[in-house]
């Protein structure tokens, strides 16, 4: 009975046995299986490409598409929300009700900056840029005093007149200083042919300052004598919606037409120079552009000192009227304007233009929108930025681009090489590079709200500034340092429709006619002065300093557009001023 009993039990614990040795083996198996599988997803998971955007990525990358397309910048985070963003930082920062803490901060930053400021510019030779301070070192300020004395010899030259000057018995009526709650007297200037304005009243003046009632006076420098010397009806005043100062801007500067016309005169000379700028292929760009640095000359000329002279585009719409913040920012400046710039990430630090890394201070500048604070020092500059058409920018072309040689070694300089042009974005762009913050206040308005979106961080090449709050120190209750960037968006104020209504595209491209824009063959550019030389096509006039994300950038080469072609290429990041030679 043993033997079978014991059998029996010898055959259970084998059994027994068995059971757990492949309950282990199972869950071994198991867990292996499952190591492998999750081994086996992590490596599908490091394979397969990038998930694709999500909705706030896809909306940025849109509206990028959008303004590279030329459509302007449709589906930009809504205005109001950003207004009401402003006011809430502004009360958490100082506790006070927000318009009455902006005009408060008006003439706080005034007395702070501004006077201080004033200060250093009370003595009318540094105002005139003889002092100190200029961005320029020393015989770079003496080549551009050569420059100017080899233009005015040039002019002297050249038969037909005197050269160019304010009118001064061509007025637009002067305006007080100071409107009546204290702010400075706001103008708005800007200048246009009769072509132009009739083709915006085709669509009842949709994409241009006409679209709704300006909340300024608004003095528009019109053509009329270009007009009629060119068989054209001429415009009327009444044609216009509101035009406060109506004035030819043939008439404000003498010798323009001169200027314009003259067979074989200065400004023809300069677009026959192999590799000069220009921002068209198919007309003197600057023979168009000088009538809105003109326009700016007189009306500084026309406004006392004090008041604020805003030059708006024709393609522009005044949204808003300029509020605590706006006044805030402009108080203690000469000049604030729009820029395309490579370190719009890096500029935490600076305070001014002349506290930027050498390799940033080759910036573009873009002036659909630009305020002048009125001064003597401002006239001056824009007198002079008008006297650099007369002669001084070819003197430059020729000695940095002509056959002479050796050439001077301030040619090399890239912020002088990358701006000789007539398109006014060169000409006073290349002048306030030289003048410097320490002649010349300068402040940098932010623009294009949705390039500053998160999801658009790490956009490469010239891109619009972002705007910059200036924080006060830990426990001071005061405003705090000057930024060299604006707070707040230009949108907020003004829109510039940069679309399928752009001036220089509408009537200067012979070959674009954009759909629904009413343009028709006969409003294009034909005047023969204005037409480029034969010989443009054939020269190399490329700027190659590349617009915000082309494609061809790189994160460590994005200063150039040779960055797509020679891969050895990289942009240094120092105090440095880039090389000409890796451009």
């Amino acid at each position: 009975m043993r033997t079978p009993f014991l059998a029996t039990l010898a055959a259970l614990v084998a059994i027994a046995i068995v059971s757990q040795y492949t309950s282990i083996r199972t869950t071994t198996s198991s867990t292996s299986a499952s190591a492998a599988s999750s081994a086996s997803a992590a490596a599908t998971a490091r394979s397969e490409p990038p998930r694709p955007p999500g909705p706030p990525e896809r909306e940025a990358q849109a509206r990028l598409a959008s303004y590279k397309n030329g459509r302007g910048l449709a589906g930009r985070p809504a205005r109001e929300k950003r207004q009401a963003d402003r006011r809430e930082h502004k009360q958490s920062r100082q506790g006070k009700d927000s318009g009455t803490e902006g005009r408060g901060h008006g003439r706080e930053g005034r007395g702070d900056k501004g006077e201080r400021g004033r200060g250093e510019h009370k003595d009318e030779g540094a105002a005139d840029g003889e002092g100190p301070g200029l961005h320029a070192h020393g015989h770079e300020r003496e080549f551009f005093a050569r420059m100017e004395a080899e233009g005015a010899r040039m002019r002297a030259g050249v038969g037909g007149g005197g050269g160019l000057a304010i009118n001064p018995k061509v007025r637009c009526g002067r305006e007080e200083g100071a409107d009546d709650g204290g702010k400075p007297k706001t103008v708005l200037v800007t200048s246009s042919s009769a072509t132009y304005i009739r083709l915006r009243k085709r669509v009842n003046f949709e994409h241009s300052l006409w679209g709704k009632r300006s909340p300024y006076p608004l003095w528009l420098y019109h053509e009329n004598r270009w007009e009629e010397l060119h068989g054209r009806e001429p415009l009327e005043a009444g044609e216009l919606p509101q035009a406060d100062c109506f004035v030819d801007i043939f008439d404000a500067v003498s010798g323009l037409e001169e200027a314009l016309t003259a067979e074989d005169g200065l400004i023809d000379r300069f677009y026959r120079i192999d590799g000069v700028r220009s921002l068209s292929d198919s007309i003197m760009d600057g023979k168009a552009l000088i009538r809105k640095v003109a326009a700016m000359a007189h009306a500084a000329s026309e406004l006392p000192d004090g008041s604020r002279l805003v030059w708006v585009d024709v393609d522009t719409s005044v949204d808003n009227a300029f509020d605590g913040e706006f006044e805030e920012f402009a108080a203690g400046l000469d000049l604030a304007y729009l820029v395309e710039v490579l370190c719009r990430r890096d500029l935490a630090n600076a305070s001014d233009v002349d506290g930027l890394p050498g390799w940033c201070k080759d910036f573009k500048i873009e002036t659909g929108v630009f305020v002048v604070s009125v001064s003597p020092r401002t006239r001056r500059f824009l007198r002079r930025a008008l006297m650099w058409y007369d002669g001084p920018m070819l003197a430059l072309a020729q000695a940095c681009l002509g056959p002479a040689a050796p050439r001077p070694e301030e040619c090399q300089v890239n912020w002088i090489r990358n701006n000789i042009g007539l398109n006014d974005v060169f000409v006073l762009n290349l002048l306030m590079h030289q003048e410097g913050h320490a002649n010349l206040r300068q402040g940098w308005l932010a623009n294009k709200p949705f390039l500053c979106e998160e999801h658009l961080s790490s956009l490469l090449g010239h891109c619009s500034a972002c705007p910059q709050r200036p924080e006060p120190a830990p426990g001071s209750g005061k405003p705090g340092a000057r930024t060299l960037v604006s707070p707040f968006f230009v949108e907020d104020y003004i829109t510039h429709h940069h679309d399928a209504s752009g001036i220089m595209t509408l009537l200067h491209d012979p070959n674009y006619l954009p759909p629904e824009s009413q343009v028709l063959k006969k409003d294009k550019t034909k005047d023969k002065e204005m037409i480029l030389p034969e010989t443009w096509p054939s020269q190399d006039h490329l700027d190659p300093r590349p617009a915000c994300d082309d494609a061809r950038l790189r994160p460590d080469c994005f200063h150039s557009v040779r960055c797509g072609v020679e891969k050895s290429l990289t942009t240094p990041r120092n105090d440095e001023l880039l090389p000409l030679s890796i451009y």
